[in-house]
């Protein structure tokens, strides 16, 4: 199992968290929550840098069981 913890707009979108997740894959990864939490939901995702314990991945990267997935929508600030 992968722990996913879900930040600002699509911690809202979702209206949760963090969740626990099956995938294999990065791209599974999207499938999964996308169906879970809708088309709102997946807009942001699409929008969202991804880190695997801490390390930014992007493509369809390897997702090992018990890592933890961040999905970080783009910040602004100042």
């Amino acid at each position: 199992m992968t722990t996913v913890r879900l930040f600002a707009a699509v911690c809202e979108a979702a209206g949760v968290d963090e969740v626990d997740a099956h995938a294999a894959t990065l791209a599974q990864l999207e499938v999964e929550l996308d169906e879970r939490f809708g088309a709102e939901f997946a807009r942001i995702r699409r929008q969202c840098s991804v880190m695997i314990n801490g390390v930014r991945v992007e493509g369809d990267a390897q997702i090992s069981a018990g890592v933890t997935v961040d999905l970080l929508p783009p910040f602004a600030g100042g």
